[in-house]
């Protein structure tokens, strides 16, 4: 089952100039194989200053992955999460359509707005839900090749009055269309014990 997301208050990118690969690094996370899901390594690049955390606060919130600028300061707000599930709905869009229908029931008067993804590797779609609290959450789900078994999201949750609103959708963009995923190679067997 598909962890709860947190996600990002996003406007418009206009005149926001994408990082450049030298101000980035790489961040990845891994998942042993599970039944028919292979072992998995899902690989990005963050934006430089920014923090990967496969441990503290991603284990807190049962993500294999989380990116925040230096320091978490322990609020929900500008993380970037990533998660990652076993394929069980028939398409990606229903995957969105699912969420996006959870989301009008917890929040009727929320905004739905598509995300313009640039070009992806893998098969993204992405949307910003305006929420009535004040709360932009930005999400792209996204899928790898069928013989992966999984689907995954990126999502990241920023107050819609954030003054680095545009800027910290620019991250979120960048770490989402430089998503890889790459199948782990299955551990060699133990040797049976005499």
């Amino acid at each position: 089952m598909r962890r709860a997301l947190l996600c990002v208050a996003l406007l418009s990118v206009a005149g926001v100039d994408m990082a450049s690969a030298a101000d980035t690094v790489p961040a990845q996370a891994h998942g042993a194989a599970d039944g028919n899901v292979p072992a998995w390594t899902i690989r990005t690049q963050a934006p430089a200053g920014w923090t990967q955390d496969n441990d503290n606060v991603a284990r807190w919130i049962g993500a294999p992955l989380t990116l925040y600028q230096g320091k978490w300061d322990g609020k929900p707000e500008r993380v970037i999460v990533l998660n990652v599930w076993p394929r069980q709905l028939p398409t990606l869009a229903d995957e969105w359509g699912t969420d996006q229908k959870q989301v009008m029931q917890r929040d009727p008067k929320a905004v739905i707005a598509p995300l313009a993804l640039g070009k992806t590797v893998l098969n993204c779609r992405g949307f910003v839900y305006h929420g009535s609290d004040q709360i932009d959450d930005a999400l792209a789900f996204c899928e790898p090749d069928a013989a992966s078994g999984i689907r995954l999201s990126w999502s990241m949750a920023v107050a819609a009055g954030d003054p680095a609103h545009a800027q910290l959708l620019a991250h979120f963009l960048q770490v989402v269309e430089a998503s890889r995923y790459a199948r782990d190679p299955t551990p060699p067997a133990k040797a049976a014990a005499h």
